[in-house]
């Protein structure tokens, strides 16, 4: 099964990787799921949006534009 959360939230830390294994222990002892934790910064999605190479291609219903992490 593919499952995926995104969730938005703010922290001090500046640990991405303790932060991940945070979140990965939290949910496997309040919800008893086993995940793997992925945290991206503003900063970095942000620099997808800008970097997009089809932003000047127009939507239309024979293709969509998507990303996946």
């Amino acid at each position: 099964m593919i499952s995926s959360r995104n969730i938005l939230f703010e922290t001090s830390s500046k640990n991405r990787g303790e932060m991940e294994e945070i979140i990965e222990k939290s949910l496997t002892h309040s919800l008893g799921i086993a995940s793997t934790a992925i945290i991206y910064s503003k900063e970095y999605l942000k620099d997808i949006i800008k970097e997009n190479p089809f932003k000047n291609i127009e939507d239309n219903p024979q293709y969509k534009l998507n990303i996946t992490f």
